[in-house]
């Protein structure tokens, strides 16, 4: 999500595999003039059934800093009904922003 849509956060994100281990791989960029803190995120269903493993740990970014995590990600077995898609979207909320919503 570039920082003009995120109003002054710019997030990017993939897929990565570590040992055996998926991740969601975060860069935060904070473009705004206030700290942005309280990071939390949730993937909608999606065809290959994946989920977040636990909370998002991400520190509170102060202006003009960046900051990345790397999500732990389980694979679950409720896949949504109908044709499958490559679609992965993720709902991103902090405690300044309104809710972001990251596709892949």
């Amino acid at each position: 999500m570039p920082a003009s849509t995120g109003q002054g956060l710019q997030i990017s994100a993939q897929l990565t595999r570590r040992v055996g281990q998926v991740f969601y791989s975060m860069l935060f960029e904070n473009n705004t003039q206030v700290v942005v803190d309280g990071f939390m995120i949730q993937f909608n269903k999606n065809t290959f059934g994946l989920a977040t493993a636990g909370p998002l740990q991400i520190v509170p970014l102060q202006p003009g800093t960046s900051a990345s995590t790397m999500l732990p990600i389980v694979v679950l077995q409720n896949m949504p009904a109908g044709p499958p898609s490559s679609l992965l979207q993720a709902a991103v909320k902090n405690n300044q922003q309104p809710v972001w919503v990251l596709q892949r």
